[in-house]
């Protein structure tokens, strides 16, 4: 049995759901409007990515249980669980970002890699494209940085339709979390005939 798949989306909240979640009014079906949110733009994965998706309520060994499986920024309680899948999505994401370079470094030359300062490294590698799972590889990233869901790695910006933002707009996200959502889907593989 293979490790179980997650998929975190970041969900602007409007200012009506703001006030409501500020009044501590009709939390669940702020929750049940965001997964429906979330669903809809899911929905495209099925066939291709998953058989099938659902809330998930245990993610990276958090307990989210809570409706949908949706913690809503501007409520107390779901602050900390929600940074912490937020933390875990980013980790999910650049590890699987550093396995797709790595599968395209190895199936290609490398003709240099250097490291001109220690926090970066430079590695430019001659590829095949020609070939079909170097093809792929590439396919797969060209959707990643066009915002496609389904090149998703562990995270999805909803409110931006994107599955990276910058720095900048990830440091203004986690200033104002007051004003998301983050929904955890557990996707479950596609069988295998």
């Amino acid at each position: 049995m293979q490790d179980k798949k997650y998929l975190a989306t970041i969900v602007p909240l409007g200012p009506q759901a703001r006030k409501q979640i500020q009044k501590g009014e009709n939390l669940d079906v702020i929750r049940a409007a965001v997964w429906s949110e979330t669903a809809k733009k899911l929905t495209p994965l099925l066939g291709s990515v998953c058989s099938r998706f659902l809330p998930a309520t245990y993610a990276w060994s958090i307990c989210n249980y809570r409706p949908f499986g949706v913690m809503l920024g501007g409520v107390t309680a779901d602050m900390e669980d929600m940074l912490l899948c937020y933390t875990r999505a980013r980790l999910e994401q650049m590890n699987e970002i550093e396995a797709r370079q790595q599968r395209l470094i190895s199936r290609g030359e490398t003709l240099l890699n250097e490291s001109p300062i220690q926090s970066l490294n430079i590695t430019v590698v001659s590829i095949d494209s020609s070939n079909p799972g170097t093809r792929k590889e590439l396919e797969l990233a060209q959707k990643f940085f066009s915002g496609d869901i389904s090149a998703a790695a562990g995270i999805y910006y909803l409110g931006y339709n994107c599955n990276q933002i910058s720095e900048s707009q990830e440091e203004q996200l986690l200033e104002n979390l007051q004003e998301y959502a983050l929904c955890v889907a557990e996707l479950q593989e596609l069988e295998v005939a």
